[in-house]
């Protein structure tokens, strides 16, 4: 019995890397840059600070979101030919890529996680929308919710931030529109005001 455990490590092992690309183990680090507390959305620079340490790739246009605490969070974005791009279908027919997935598991959890969903050549014209799951709350003193997050659309050198909070209320129904942009054929970001109610 115990010739077979070595074996079963390794199998275990290789398992495991089938779930965890590169991109992602590159990225569990409990030593990404955070200036905000836990309870607020993360800055600017400071998402671009924790995308430079993460060696998030780049591109005509990215996606991308941040939060403060350990929770697991997912970014889902729907492409204008409606695919969807998340943990789950890493890269689109039509080039985006999600080339940063976080805290995955408690373990390996950061305080001032991203994620990162780039289009590295042009970003095909029409309407996006940004969701953000939250996928689990590892019930830990560093998980607190709501969570409060930024998504941060950049294109062509200008970006936008979109600030909001979620909590977990069970792995499929915590889902949140964040929120819903039009590229048009020149690459310029297009962003709809919300009517008032």
């Amino acid at each position: 019995m115990r010739r077979f455990l070595p074996v079963a490590f390794v199998a275990l092992l290789v398992l495991a890397s089938r779930f965890a690309p590169p991109e992602q183990v590159a990225a569990q680090s409990n030593d990404l840059p955070c200036q905000s507390s836990p309870g607020q959305e993360p800055e600017e620079k400071d998402i671009t600070a924790r995308l430079q340490q993460v060696k998030a790739k780049t591109g005509p246009l990215e996606i991308t979101l941040a939060w403060n605490n350990k929770n697991d969070l997912d970014l889902h974005v729907v492409a204008p030919s409606k695919e969807e791009v998340f943990h789950g279908n890493r890269n689109s027919k039509c080039g985006g890529h999600l080339d940063v997935d976080m805290n995955v598991n408690y373990a390996g959890a950061s305080k001032a996680p991203v994620e990162h969903v780039v289009w590295e050549k042009k970003a095909p014209p029409g309407r996006y929308q940004v969701w953000v799951h939250h996928y689990m709350n590892h019930n830990k003193p560093d998980c607190k919710d709501p969570t409060h997050f930024v998504v941060m659309v950049k294109t062509k050198g200008e970006f936008k931030t979109f600030r909001n909070s979620i909590s977990f209320t069970g792995m499929d129904k915590s889902k949140k529109k964040a929120v819903e942009f039009t590229i048009d054929t020149g690459g310029k970001l297009i962003v709809e005001k919300k009517k008032k109610k």
